[in-house]
């Protein structure tokens, strides 16, 4: 019956987050310069992978605090919320605009994502510490994907901030 707990936690990755990351992504945008054409969608991608990273250094920040185990095995609240912001920033970094999906950086951080998500996964024997790392390490592709496309974006005419996130992977 070991099956059941790592099927709960596959369908919880699938819930999507709450209204909060919206907020956020909006609070950000205010203090952006609106741009038109390559550099909008630039634009919107960087703080769409901001509001990624600022959900996943949350639940990085919980999982750190948390159990490793809820009952009998089974993964804890705090490692199933961290894959679901794990697997929720890997989607959010797929919505690249086509103009920067060929670039050597998004490909290089889709290869990094998929290797935190295999890291990360529904495997109860991963340890907190290991869990810990590969999330560290999402947050630092993010980071470093972020600043790539607000220099793209700026080079295609728009400027917008682009605030660290606190607990984020700029600190690696």
């Amino acid at each position: 019956m070991r099956v059941f707990p790592a099927l709960a936690a596959m369908a919880l990755l699938a819930l999507p987050l709450g209204p909060a990351a919206a907020q956020s992504v909006q609070e950000t945008a205010r203090g952006a310069t609106p741009a038109s054409g390559p550099g909008a969608a630039l634009q919107s991608y960087a703080l769409v992978l901001q509001e990624a990273e600022t959900q996943l250094a949350h639940a990085r920040e919980a999982h750190a605090a948390g159990r490793t185990e809820s009952q009998a095995g089974a993964a804890s609240q705090e490692r199933i919320d961290l894959m679901q912001a794990l697997r929720a920033a890997w989607h959010d970094m797929q919505k690249v605009p086509a103009a920067f999906s060929e670039t050597v950086a998004y490909q290089q951080a889709q290869r990094r994502m998929q290797h935190d998500l295999a890291d990360v996964g529904p495997d109860r024997s991963l340890s907190k510490e290991k869990a810990d790392a590969a999330a560290q390490d999402a947050l630092q592709l993010l980071s470093e994907l972020r600043g790539q496309v607000v220099s793209a974006a700026g080079q295609a005419g728009a400027s917008m901030p682009a605030p660290a996130v606190q607990g984020g992977g700029a600190n690696r």
